[in-house]
């Protein structure tokens, strides 16, 4: 299983700055007790979010989770700023066509960057990358740190699991081994081995918890593939918030993520960047950086690749792992978005009640606002014996 590592590993992008594990304070000394409200719970993730009033920092911090990974933010701008959207796009490289379609998944949630990277001096590119960069950067040591408090809780680890014990991560600890044991090398011997560290686990040997229920069927592998809850518990700690993970859709009373970026869906990089962070959390490896040298596991390899594989799906098969997905995180949302290309009935009322013009896919009329009380006076005589038995 040992390899040499991969050519993405060692590319010239940046390299992430590394996040040391550490805490505050041990399990035995924490402020928060367990019977504690789950508003102190969200508090945990939302401290530093509140401190940070820059917004362009915010949506740094967001879209390091909802974008694509391990792309320099200086480079992002650099190649789109100037980009037209009517240019053939056989005249840029591939990296640049990258670039640019990660800047207008970006410009969508920050519509403000066009403007700001263009303005000269400290309001120009470079200052917009470093808080975009600064922002993701305190996002993932956030989620990191406030899932580590929380993971223990979202499932039964015997013996508990301990974030301060580091000889007791990884394949030294029975359950954070099982989970992170590759689906091809379960037998006690290999485990032993993985545990010893004679075993080396690469990027692409797709650990168990990817599977649902840790299972993986040999005829079919991508059958329950991201499929395990303790992926679903993990995006709603970090969209939902932390109650969210530990009372199913109850959220807080706090905003999540989800609901102060207004995302209603999940997405396959979202999907990746939780399945990696859960990687990091259950192994014993003490900083976090996109890896590939002595001592740190090749996290933007293990993120690509499942990005990469996700993409050669099938494309029901793709569609069907995204719904079961928004059925388990979004299922309490009011769909006021489209359906089939429709709009729902609920998004419909709204719109008419409030005079909103809307365009309807199965109608050509747009909504009216309300009629008045005169308007649907029935003192005429009107005979409604007949409405609903049609």
């Amino acid at each position: 299983m040992q390899g040499s590592p991969s050519p993405s590993d060692s590319s010239s992008q940046l390299p992430a700055p590394e996040f040391v594990r550490k805490r505050k304070c041990r399990h035995g000394e924490s402020e928060l007790s367990l019977s504690q409200t789950d508003d102190s719970e969200e508090d945990i993730v939302t401290k530093s979010m509140k401190k940070d009033t820059d917004p362009i920092k915010s949506k740094g911090r967001i879209f390091g989770c909802i974008g694509k990974m391990w792309q320099p933010f200086s480079s992002i701008l650099g190649d789109s700023v100037s980009w037209d959207v009517d240019d053939n796009r056989q005249a840029y490289t591939a990296i640049q066509n990258i670039h640019f379609d990660i800047y207008r998944e970006l410009v969508k949630i920050a519509p403000v960057i066009p403007n700001e990277v263009r303005h000269p001096g400290a309001h120009g590119s470079a200052t917009i990358s470093a808080k975009l960069e600064a922002g993701q950067h305190a996002s993932r040591s956030e989620d990191i740190n406030s899932m580590k408090d929380k993971i223990g809780r979202w499932r039964t680890f015997a013996p508990p699991y301990d974030p301060d014990n580091q000889l007791m991560l990884c394949f030294k600890h029975p359950d954070c081994g099982k989970l992170l044991c590759p689906h091809t090398e379960t037998t006690c011997s290999v485990r032993a081995n993985l545990r010893n560290g004679i075993t080396k686990v690469r990027p692409n040997d797709f650990p168990l918890f990817l599977y649902m229920n840790e299972q993986v069927d040999s005829e079919d592998l991508f059958h329950g593939f991201l499929h395990n809850m303790i992926l679903v518990k993990g995006y709603l700690h970090v969209f939902r918030g932390p109650s969210a993970a530990m009372n199913s859709l109850q959220s807080g009373t706090r905003k999540g993520n989800a609901a102060t970026h207004s995302i209603t869906k999940v997405t396959v990089p979202v999907i990746a960047y939780i399945a990696m962070l859960i990687h990091f959390v259950l192994s014993d490896q003490p900083t976090f950086s996109a890896g590939g040298s002595s001592g740190h596991w090749p996290y933007r390899t293990f993120y690509h690749t499942l990005l990469e594989v996700v993409s050669v799906m099938n494309p029901h098969e793709r569609e069907d792992l995204l719904n079961w997905w928004n059925d388990k995180i979004y299922a309490d949302f009011v769909d006021l978005e489209e359906n089939n290309g429709e709009l729902s009935i609920v998004a419909r009322m709204k719109a008419q009640a409030t005079g909103t013009v809307i365009s309807v896919t199965m109608t050509s009329m747009a909504p009216q606002p309300r009629p008045t009380a005169a308007a649907i006076d029935r003192s005429d005589g009107e005979d409604l014996s007949s409405v609903g038995t049609s």
